[in-house]
């Protein structure tokens, strides 16, 4: 926001906007509309390789949460209809999301939790349009459309274990885009961490490594923490300390490695690439 401008009109910018309605008569039922948070379970080490956190959606979402069921203690069922690009007359690019996340107490000391995610992208260049190719970070391109359409496959699960004076978490991960045209197309991830840091004085430390193909994900929308979006190899780790209730530190780092090569183009140089950050986080 910018005073002293001529008496211009404020240009504001806001991450979130949005209403959401959850219903008396369905109890654990919520529709959102606007622009909001992405409420997808993700991996507890790391959760975005599809979707970085960042990235706040426009459309519509809705979700319904079932509990004590036999399978699992909590069911939650999220869908979501997204506007990528919205062009008045001519043709928009969209997406459709869908996901099923479960958890369940195996024991007195042991959770296990699942989910199984669906990404469907619909004409990302419509009309020609060039918004979303001008910021990828890696997918092939032919011209000025991507070789690929996307529909990515994202089961992931978690097993946590209480028994220690902290929480272990191990975790795993899984990528598919259905609909590459190659065999570049998958992804998997494995990580574990161990501690929290809900309270002051918690802290946590955690490593995940993953194998990310160039064309497993959607390189406009996925992580932008690691030099490189797609088409990587490479580990991430780091440190949290709770300071208060609601300030925390975060100390991690992340090494990759492009992969050698790829199905069209020559070999690759493969050298590692390595950043490391230090936030302060701070709660509101």
């Amino acid at each position: 926001m910018t005073f002293g401008d001529f008496f211009d009109s404020f240009d504001v910018s806001l991450d979130r906007v949005h209403l959401t309605y959850r219903p008396r008569w369905a109890n654990g039922a919520w529709v959102s509309v606007g622009k909001f948070g992405h409420s997808f379970k993700t991996n507890p080490v790391y959760g975005e390789l599809v979707w970085d956190g960042d990235v706040q959606p426009e459309g519509i979402a809705a979700g319904y949460t079932l509990r004590d069921l036999k399978v699992f203690d909590r069911l939650d069922i999220v869908a979501g209809e997204y506007i990528v690009i919205e062009q008045g007359d001519l043709d928009e690019a969209s997406a459709f999301v869908v996901q099923m996340a479960g958890a369940k107490r195996l024991a007195d000391d042991w959770d296990v939790s699942t989910a199984i995610g669906w990404y469907r992208f619909t004409d990302l260049d419509p009309d020609d349009s060039l918004v979303v190719i001008a910021d990828n970070r890696g997918n092939l391109v032919a011209g000025d459309a991507f070789r690929s359409r996307f529909s990515v496959l994202n089961p992931l699960v978690a097993v946590t274990y209480d028994g220690f004076p902290k929480p272990l978490i191990v975790s795993g991960e899984y990528l598919r885009n259905l609909r590459a045209p190659n065999s570049l197309a998958a992804g998997w991830a494995g990580g574990v961490a161990y501690g929290a840091t809900r309270d002051a004085g918690d802290w946590r430390v955690y490593y995940q490594y993953q194998d990310i193909e160039r064309e497993a994900v959607l390189s406009a929308v996925a992580q932008d923490d690691f030099t490189l979006a797609t088409g990587f190899r490479g580990h991430l780790f780091g440190a949290q300390y709770q300071l208060t209730d609601k300030i925390g530190l975060h100390a991690w780092g992340m090494v990759s490695e492009r992969m050698a090569t790829d199905w069209s183009f020559a070999p690759l140089r493969a050298d590692d690439r390595w950043r490391f950050r230090f936030d302060l986080n701070i709660k509101f």
